[in-house]
């Protein structure tokens, strides 16, 4: 029998809050830390997903961080009493002159256990039994309250290290905090619910005193603008404004040294809903307690996208990186490590509340998403790892042309534009669905997708095909991205906007407007010479050869024209030599 311990968490919460309306005496031991993130992921009592553990006195072994004397519910559905006493001979005294024997306790290496058994009932039952005994008989836990009310303080009697009864003040410091983080659960809970409801487009920002920006705004952008492009020479500025909006959108803090060097950094934003504006201002800190941002979704990326959770032997943490904090790890560590999407395919199986034709439905509209938008793959395939596993291993398929065969390739072989891009639309999937958890389709996701330099590790027709099939899956997202090339801006929808960021010495980084250059009818040498590149250098090479600039549309018209003049030629001579 398979237990998840999440659930279990919250099932024995209301078990003892139920209790407690009667024994108002009684006292157990919450989780203290919220290390890991334990207590924000549902974790109440000790334990992980593979355990829960209670207990119903204070004392503590801190070799093997438990409580001395627990419960144990084992994710298996075996229940048992387990001792450690490992930190202390005093206390291995004391459980094996009182406990060992009226417990009929078994010793098992460092510990004593009493197993209770396994499938004859469920997790709250075993607690119930253990509490309250099983047809009138003495239960364990008023055996071990007897035991320690009657001999425990003699005892330990000038011993500071024992173990007791759990004071009332500490119970209720942490019966408080607990509470505190589930109407913090509560209110994610809402705000996950309520992510449709929010604004999920950029109209205008202003932001002032931030990094190098003294004062720099994006405005008019239309309600229907899927794409906001970012253009500028290295050094310009374009990250700077990309974190801004991203510090802005996501309420992330400013840390102490961030403050002290813009120590009046303020945001002024309008948003998109629906036909009306929805402003939202700050100054600093204010009003950055939020756990999620304001739009409906958010994700960030910064220029390093080739390094994945699938080049680690060990996964990391998920639910780490989909919390507050984890957002904003991908624009400012440059060591980031993609999130892998095999990881949340466990997640979504181990989610009881999600029935297996929902999961199956999300991962063929995943498949097919991916397999459009990668570069470079004819096929990907989610293949459980074993046929009794949960586990999703997948493959990657390619042909070398449309008549080869096809051939399956790891992770490693695959070519840098490929990984990159199949991580970072990957991650868009993960996040977007983290804010969205009732969509399957996912093209009906919400939210603003911000990405440093798009052009990475792509050759010119996948860094165009990249913002056409981008486009196309995310029909409601809205991108804004920064790029050192032209090409991206080749597959641009209609009402796209085009920014070019500059540094000047008395200004700070400003941002300018060129939305009215015509980038739909503009070869990539034009677009390239015009305001939003600035190179009225292009050709300076070729001057120095004498040649004449080449003018033909395509270099197909080149060659034929190379021949047409040759032949040209041959026929002048041919004709002189008459």
């Amino acid at each position: 029998m398979s237990v998840n311990i999440k659930e279990f968490n919250n099932q024995v919460y209301n078990f003892l809050n139920s209790l407690r309306a009667i024994q108002t005496d009684l006292r157990y031991t919450y989780r203290k830390s919220n290390y890991g993130g334990r207590l924000e992921d549902g974790f109440w009592f000790y334990g992980n997903d593979d355990y829960f553990c209670i207990s119903f006195w204070s004392g503590m072994d801190w070799k093997n961080r438990t409580p001395n004397i627990s419960f144990f519910f084992l994710s298996n559905g075996e229940a048992r009493l387990e001792i450690n006493v490992s930190d202390s001979d005093k206390k291995k005294e004391f459980i094996e002159k009182y406990l060992v024997k009226e417990l009929e306790l078994v010793y098992d290496g460092r510990r004593y256990i009493k197993r209770y058994g396994i499938d004859e009932y469920t997790g709250i039952e075993f607690l119930d039994l253990f509490m309250n005994g099983f047809d009138g008989e003495v239960s364990d836990k008023l055996k071990i309250d007897e035991i320690i009310f009657s001999d425990g303080a003699t005892f330990f009697e000038n011993y500071d290290n024992n173990i007791g009864f759990i004071h009332p003040s500490e119970f209720r410091s942490r019966d408080l905090k607990v509470k505190k983080y589930i109407d913090l659960q509560d209110f994610e809970k809402r705000e996950q619910h309520d992510a449709n409801s929010k604004p999920s487009k950029l109209f205008s920002i202003v932001v002032s005193d931030y990094q190098d920006i003294k004062k720099a705004f994006v405005e008019n952008i239309p309600s229907d603008t899927q794409w906001i492009f970012l253009t500028g020479e290295n050094g310009s500025g374009k990250t700077s404004i990309l974190k801004a909006i991203a510090t802005s959108l996501g309420y992330r803090l400013l840390d102490k040294k961030e403050l002290i060097e813009n120590p009046n950094f303020h945001v002024s934003i309008n948003l998109h809903k629906g036909k009306d504006l929805y402003p939202y201002k700050r100054y600093k800190n204010e009003g950055c307690a939020k756990r999620f941002p304001l739009v409906s979704a958010l994700v960030l990326f910064g220029p390093n996208r080739l390094i994945s959770q699938k080049d680690k032997s060990k996964k990391g943490s998920l639910s780490l990186a989909l919390k507050k904090e984890g957002m904003f790890h991908s624009l400012w560590d440059f060591e980031y490590r993609m999130l892998d999407i095999e990881e949340q395919f466990d997640v979504w199986r181990t989610e009881k509340r999600k029935g297996k034709d929902e999961l199956e439905k999300r991962m063929y509209f995943i498949r097919t998403l991916l397999s459009k938008v990668v570069p470079g793959l004819y096929d990907i395939r989610f293949d459980k790892k074993g046929r009794s596993s949960s586990f999703i291993k997948t493959k990657y398929i390619v042909r070398k042309n449309e008549s080869s065969s096809e051939e399956e390739k790891d992770w490693q072989q695959l070519p840098s534009g490929t990984r990159s891009v199949f991580a970072m639309v990957s991650e868009i999937l993960i996040r977007l669905y983290h804010f969205q958890k009732d969509i399957i389709d996912p093209s009906e996701l919400k939210g603003i997708v911000i990405i440093d330099e798009i052009d990475l590790h792509l050759h010119p027709n996948a860094q165009r095909q990249l913002i056409i099939d981008l486009s196309e899956v995310f029909r409601d997202v809205q991108f804004i991205v920064a790029t050192h090339s032209p090409i991206p801006l080749l597959g641009a929808p209609k009402n796209s906007c085009f920014f070019r960021v500059e540094r000047e010495v008395d200004t700070g980084i400003e941002i300018v407007n060129l939305s009215d250059i015509d980038v739909y009818h503009l070869m990539p040498n034009t677009i390239l010479t015009s305001d939003l590149f600035g190179m009225n250098n292009l050709f300076l090479r070729t001057e120095e050869t004498g040649h004449l600039i080449r003018t033909e549309q395509h270099y197909k018209d080149i060659v034929i024209n190379d021949e047409v003049k040759k032949e040209l030629i041959e026929i002048a001579n041919q004709l002189k030599s008459k």
